[in-house]
């Protein structure tokens, strides 16, 4: 998992799994609140929103996005 901080500095945790479907060659993300405990939210990282196939480029996206995009946790 990877450590991200939301747009309030709340401490998250990401999962990064390969999406299938509409999104084939994106990620499907999950978001916990804490490392033990069941997902609390989820987003999707679609293959134009960055380098999908770079791995650092698909983490970066999601900490970009967790403190830019998401304001409710």
């Amino acid at each position: 998992m990877v450590e991200a901080r939301t747009k309030k500095g709340t401490k998250v945790w990401l999962a990064f799994n390969p999406d299938c479907e509409d999104n084939e060659g994106g990620w499907f993300v999950e978001v916990y609140l804490d490392e033990g405990s069941d997902y609390y939210d989820y987003f999707c990282i679609h293959k134009e929103d960055c380098d999908c196939k770079d791995m650092d480029a698909v983490e970066e996206y999601a900490k970009w996005f967790m403190k830019t995009a998401v304001a409710e946790y």
